[in-house]
């Protein structure tokens, strides 16, 4: 019977022992997932305010160094493995009004510390996430309606910015022969371009975010060729 709050300060306590280990910090994804302020206070623990530009940093001991840098680790990583998009359900799908208002929330209050813009990449790298669409038997785009609603409102250059990072780290690391060209990347270009056609009308945000990744994927292709080519004149 103890506590969730209990159970998130243990988590957080041996965070750096669980990366090597199999065990999920479940309570800490889920309070990240249900308090806003949590992922506030992590964004805030991570990176310099913007309203903070020109001010020298205080100096710190080297226990306070220590303890800082061990902070900023458990934060770096529990942000990096989090994938639960907020408003997931249990059958996997996604609640737009709760997704929409947890972003609200954080959005606010980042803005009000000057910490909007890297905000705003953080959800757009959590957006990469996104599960296919699965209410809507004729709608197999992706991402999923709930995630395409919240990215037309903010409208966030920054969000867009984090949205391709995130699709581009989610790839993770790449093997290939070494004369085989551009294929996968031609692959990913089709993939992208489709789903953008397919949300051009009713979400143009997404589909021009998506575009512009088809387009570097297409971009890729083309080099990787070369490259390959080059190879085997050699």
């Amino acid at each position: 019977d103890i506590s969730s709050q209990r159970l998130a300060t243990i988590e957080w306590r041996y965070l750096e022992l669980l990366q090597y280990s199999e065990v999920i910090p479940k309570t800490l994804y889920a309070v990240l997932a249900d308090e806003p302020q949590f992922f506030v206070d992590l964004i805030q623990l991570m990176f310099r305010s913007e309203l903070d530009e020109g001010q020298q940093a205080e100096e710190l001991t080297e226990d306070q160094i220590k303890n800082e840098k061990s902070k900023l680790d458990n934060a770096y990583h529990l942000l990096h493995d989090w994938k639960r998009i907020p408003g997931t359900q249990d059958d996997g799908t996604i609640d737009f009004d709760k997704l929409l208002n947890w972003v609200e929330k954080v959005r606010d209050a980042c803005k009000e510390s000057g910490h909007l813009y890297v905000c705003e990449s953080q959800i757009g790298q959590k957006f990469a996430n996104a599960p296919p669409e699965t209410e809507d038997p004729n709608d197999d785009a992706w991402p999923c309606i709930a995630v395409r609603d919240v990215i037309e409102e903010v409208d966030s250059e920054a969000m867009f910015n984090g949205f391709q990072i995130g699709i581009f780290n989610n790839r993770g690391v790449v093997t290939r022969s070494p004369y085989a060209g551009g294929d996968s990347e031609r692959k990913l270009q089709e993939t992208y371009a489709s789903h953008a056609r397919k949300l051009a009308i009713e979400w143009p945000s997404t589909a021009a975010c998506l575009q512009r990744l088809a387009d570097d994927y297409g971009a890729r292709a083309k080099q990787e060729d070369a490259a390959a080519e080059l190879r085997k004149r050699m």
